[in-house]
């Protein structure tokens, strides 16, 4: 009990600094290997607790401007996560992930996490509300999810269905 204790603690500690830096990176926890230890049910106790704390804290909006290049792909997202995911492909062949009008509880270690054809590409977001652009690998995806990767646990997904032909700004 006293290590759930202290672990908590420090989860607490960290989750307050978290909210109160003025830089957007991500917490991350320095005694990993002593959550390992833990029982299964503290873990799971400890995991919902972070995450209760966590979708407490304040939005961290990002609105960037949509790229430009021609639409591949778009689905909206269900689950716990508002918005729509949007796949550019510009002139040069580069491929961005534009996550628009985007809205999920805060969580430690956001990702979108995009599968298809190939092995699975995360990004790590920079907030949990607005307009994002994530450059990603050229490919084709079928789905984009919004995780924790931390807690391995998937707030909602986005099926990519084609717009081949679509005009992007």
């Amino acid at each position: 009990m006293r290590r759930l204790t202290f672990f908590l603690a420090v989860v607490v500690v960290g989750l307050a600094a978290c909210d109160s830096r003025q830089d957007s990176q991500p917490f991350f926890f320095t005694h990993v290997e002593e959550m390992r230890k833990l029982p299964k049910e503290d873990l799971l106790r400890m995991k919902e607790d972070i995450l209760a704390k966590a979708a407490e804290l304040p939005d961290r909006s990002v609105d960037e401007p949509p790229p430009t290049g021609t639409i591949v792909s778009r689905g909206s997202f269900g689950g716990a996560v508002e918005g729509e995911a949007v796949l550019f492909r510009g002139a040069d062949g580069a491929c961005v992930l534009r996550i628009e009008n985007f809205r999920v509880d805060n969580a430690p270690d956001l990702h979108v996490v995009l599968t298809g054809d190939g092995a699975p590409v995360a990004r790590e977001l920079r907030g949990n509300a607005g307009s994002q652009n994530v450059s990603v690998p050229a490919g084709q995806y079928r789905t984009a999810q919004i995780c924790s990767l931390l807690f391995q646990e998937t707030f909602g997904e986005a099926v990519l269905r084609e717009s081949v032909g679509a005009a992007g700004n």
